[in-house]
């Protein structure tokens, strides 16, 4: 099965050289809010060398590059793929008015570039009606491309315990986020999206990992919730 993914480390990082015979992600677009492709592509107005310099790391260049040419659709349209799989754990970066010319994600990514005036810009926050408008225009456009059946909704809500029995943050931030998340998933379903293509965790298995790989946060989770998203997918190939 090939998986086009829209989302974050949460969907990716189900993905393993455990699952390849069975599994192939063609793509992945991470901290890119689909709310921002109703606006148009951003120029990049420094030399590419300075742009290396300022952003050392590849995959944060081409995240970037992707931000800034708003190519999310087109890349979609040209890939080959089963399924493609959103998750809105990235949609809490909301987003930034970049130079003058359009919004584009809020990332750390974008800020810590330092390719424009931060801090004065506009921002539109993750959590208001006129962010959830904008989301909804962005998928919209998703589904008039390639219809409902092939979008997978990976339902996934933030904790804030780990498994060591610490607190990874406060009760009121997570609740402010999976609010954020869940009017969002709300929004697909009021989209069209089958209920069958939500992927619906058990509660009990949200908790963080201590010694996950990223290190610990409220959505990097124990082995059992990628377990489980990859079972759900495999439950689509029956």
């Amino acid at each position: 099965m090939k998986v086009f993914i829209a989302g974050s480390c949460v969907t990716r990082d189900a993905f393993t050289p455990d699952t390849k015979k069975d599994f192939e992600n063609v793509n992945y677009y991470a901290r890119y809010s689909l709310a921002r492709l109703i606006y148009p592509e951003v120029p990049l107005e420094i030399s590419d060398k300075l742009f290396e310099q300022k952003v050392s790391s590849a995959f944060q260049r081409k995240l970037l590059k992707n931000e800034f040419s708003n190519n999310l659709i087109e890349s979609i349209l040209d890939a080959e793929f089963d399924y493609l799989v959103i998750d809105c754990v990235d949609e809490r970066f909301g987003l930034i008015y970049y130079n003058q010319s359009s919004y584009v994600t809020n990332s750390d990514e974008l800020r810590k570039a330092q390719l424009f005036d931060y801090k004065s810009a506009l921002k539109t926050p993750c959590d208001n009606k006129e962010f959830h408008h904008f989301w909804r225009c962005g998928l919209k456009k998703i589904i008039d491309e390639i219809g409902v059946d092939k979008i997978i909704i990976n339902n996934v809500y933030w904790t804030n315990k780990l498994n060591s029995g610490d607190d990874i943050s406060t009760v009121e931030n997570v609740k402010r986020c999976n609010k954020m998340v869940s009017n969002l998933y709300q929004i697909a379903k009021e989209e069209g999206i089958p209920e069958n293509n939500f992927v619906n965790y058990p509660s009990s298995i949200l908790i963080g990992d201590a010694n996950h790989r990223w290190g610990p946060s409220p959505f990097h989770y124990i082995q059992d919730v990628y377990d489980y998203f990859i079972n759900y997918m495999h439950n689509l190939k029956k």
